[in-house]
């Protein structure tokens, strides 16, 4: 699915308009999804293991490893409950403070320039397979 979405994206697809009886070339985008981690990391790229999986919070999660059980978990999210919410006052029923206010979505210069550098760099296991072929 993934490889046919880029290919509508680049290439597109000739199609009939019935209304005005000529052919175009269509273009395609997925716009949203419904999915669980596994699928949104293949989905996105977006790697949804380790440190920084939140796909919210991206470098700036905040991240605890549990020694006994071996498994990183995400803290740090009472930050997103509006200022007079219940839980944001209860300090003492988490391990840590939460000082940090919710985070400012990234912008379209944001992602821009996050992503500007990753040109020709394989961004998933798939395509360093391929090129090894």
């Amino acid at each position: 699915m993934i490889e046919e979405l880029k290919e509508l994206w680049d290439i597109g697809v000739v199609t009939y308009n019935a209304s005005t009886g000529q052919h175009f070339t269509l273009h395609a985008a997925l716009l949203w999804t419904i999915n669980d981690f596994p699928a949104y990391e293949i989905l996105s790229g977006w790697s949804t293991k380790r440190k920084l999986a939140c796909p919210v919070c991206h470098k700036h999660s905040h991240s605890l490893r549990l020694h006994n059980c071996v498994k990183q978990v995400y803290i740090c999210h009472r930050r997103f409950l509006p200022k007079n919410h219940a839980w944001s006052e209860k300090k003492d029923w988490f391990q840590n403070v939460e000082l940090e206010g919710p985070l400012v979505p990234l912008s379209g210069s944001d992602v821009l320039a996050q992503v500007q550098d990753l040109e020709g760099i394989p961004l998933s296991k798939a395509a360093k397979c391929e090129g090894q072929n």
